[in-house]
């Protein structure tokens, strides 16, 4: 049995997508393997005449992307993006996660990052579900150290993250990693390793919270990664109609975990109601 829901307003399109969640087809207890994706080893010619996107967030901090919507031409659909494509779905669960979509959420995040008195200075960053990237590529305009990149999808990372981040975004002076796999994957190889490499100053994300059942997975992530005295930013919608998933719901599973303090730190009101919220150890 398929139905459709109304998800989110695209930034690259104000029409309110359907995505269709295809029960038959998903596969609830399937999770993509953690795996380091080496940027030297992707080839980002695909990306040659694809049209280029701009978001200016100030004076000093612009972010380019790739147009998804002409890069999606180029795939093929034998990859997993190409077979949410041809079913005409911006996302199919445990498959293809939105990835290769600049979803608005992204941009609200991004926009908070440079407008608060954030300082990324010397720190390590990392922005799970990244799809575009665009907070982490912020992040590193405003002076990160390190800023690593997750999605589920390697092809998202190999098609659209990599070539936006290396090939319009560069900075002499931070370093960039890219991982893809499952969050709960992720989370299970880094458990017990706290070593400077899998701890970070600020996890960032963005629209990762529309699905109630990924609040655990995503919520271990936190917890294994972030350093004692670091932060996490969750930017989300207040509702994820049709899925259960939202900013409140969010809230109340953080709050009865008792790990994390939250609040809301910045509320956007034009649009679909959305909302950023501010994590961080008791």
């Amino acid at each position: 049995m398929s139905f459709k829901f109304n998800f989110s307003v695209s930034d690259e399109d104000n029409s309110v997508k359907d995505i269709i969640d295809d029960k038959d087809s998903e596969d609830t207890g399937s999770s993509a393997p953690f795996v380091t994706i080496d940027p030297s080893m992707v080839n980002i010619q695909h990306s040659e005449g694809v049209s280029i996107k701009s978001y200016k967030f100030s004076q000093d901090v612009e972010v380019h992307c790739y147009d998804s919507a002409s890069l999606e031409k180029k795939v093929k659909d034998t990859t997993a993006i190409g077979k949410a494509l041809t079913s005409n779905s911006d996302l199919i669960p445990s498959v293809y996660e939105g990835g290769m979509t600049v979803w608005e959420c992204g941009v609200d995040l991004a926009q908070y990052t440079v407008d608060s008195d954030i300082s990324f200075t010397d720190k390590r960053i990392l922005e799970l579900g990244c799809g575009a990237g665009i907070p982490g590529i912020c992040a590193a305009k405003l002076g990160a150290s390190e800023v690593h990149f997750q999605d589920f999808n390697a092809d998202v990372l190999e098609l659209y993250t990599i070539p936006n981040v290396l090939n319009l975004n560069q900075t002499t002076n931070c370093r960039f990693k890219f991982f893809a796999g499952d969050w709960s994957e992720m989370s299970t190889a880094v458990k017990g390793n706290r070593s400077q490499e899998f701890l970070y100053d600020y996890i960032l994300t963005a629209e990762t919270i529309y699905s109630v059942d990924s609040y655990k997975k995503l919520h271990d992530c936190f917890a294994a990664m972030l350093k004692p005295s670091g932060l996490v930013y969750v930017a989300a919608k207040s509702n994820y109609f049709g899925v259960g998933g939202g900013t409140r719901s969010f809230e109340q599973f953080v709050k009865e975990k008792n790990t994390f303090e939250i609040k809301v730190v910045n509320e956007i009101s034009s649009g679909v109601p959305r909302e950023i919220m501010k994590l961080h150890f008791k």
